[in-house]
């Protein structure tokens, strides 16, 4: 399990360090309160990063 915060640019660095290639399980927290933008952004690269 591999636990992001939307935004915070952290899904380079983690693809760089090969964290995400081992997660079988990625989740994007603080994704309320007017985050969904934010979150959904963050989902979509991290998903086109580990396909």
């Amino acid at each position: 399990l591999l636990l992001m915060i939307a935004g915070t640019g952290d899904e380079l660095q983690g693809i760089k360090r090969g964290i995400m290639e081992a997660a079988d399980i990625i989740a994007i927290n603080k994704a309320d309160g007017g985050q969904e933008g934010r979150s959904e952004r963050t989902r979509a690269e991290l998903k086109r990063a580990v396909a």
